[in-house]
């Protein structure tokens, strides 16, 4: 892999963005896994402690979704203060700092401003777009997980017309990380065949 591969994971919550960089992560250990969202997380952990008695570091996706408006609040008022760049430049040192290996960036969520997240990850870093959807099977159609907020709601169909890569996986109810490493290794055998012509004319794919 690449030292200077930088992925970028949008998609709306529930679609499987951890899984797919968990799973990234065991089949491609030389990864890097940061998040947007990480600082946010620290700056309100002992506030979300005191009123919900949930701890966001070790929760599970019922005690987040309870949180999360909380969460969502704070983060838009300091993307709001600086036209979407609080954030990124909370973690920019850390991924500047980072590029001796490859890396995934869990969270990108927002492609509201100029200078926002898709643009910072494609147009300053150099990254990879990669967009993730979940579905379930009803009445032989496919039902997409749907955005909680509308925030996402507004930002999920832009970051998904940019995506370099977008991945649609069903919901697992069974052997998991075997069916889920299925998709996994489809974008890693994409990835190892990303070279500057791809970059250039920014080819874009859909896994079905």
């Amino acid at each position: 892999m690449k030292s200077n591969t930088i992925l970028g994971l949008s998609g709306v919550a529930g679609s499987g963005k951890d899984m797919f960089c968990e799973i990234l992560l065991e089949k491609a250990p030389d990864f890097k896994k940061f998040s947007l969202a990480h600082k946010l997380k620290e700056e309100m952990r002992e506030s979300l402690l005191k009123e919900y008695n949930i701890d966001i570091f070790n929760c599970s996706r019922e005690q987040k979704d309870k949180v999360r408006p909380k969460l969502v609040e704070r983060g838009s008022v300091k993307r709001k203060e600086t036209n979407g760049r609080h954030w990124i430049n909370q973690l920019e040192p850390s991924i500047l700092g980072s590029q001796d290996s490859p890396i995934c960036i869990t969270d990108i969520r927002y492609d509201d401003y100029e200078l926002d997240e898709a643009f910072w990850l494609q147009k300053q870093l150099g990254g990879i777009l990669v967009h993730v959807s979940r579905y379930d099977i009803i009445n032989n159609n496919k039902k997409f997980v749907e955005a909680p907020n509308e925030e996402e709601r507004r930002n999920d169909p832009k970051l998904k017309s940019k995506a370099d890569y977008s991945l649609q996986w069903p919901t697992f109810e069974s052997n998991l990380k075997e069916c889920a490493g299925a998709h996994v290794d489809s974008f890693l055998s994409w990835l190892n065949g990303y070279n500057e012509a791809f970059k250039k004319d920014k080819i874009r794919i859909t896994e079905r």
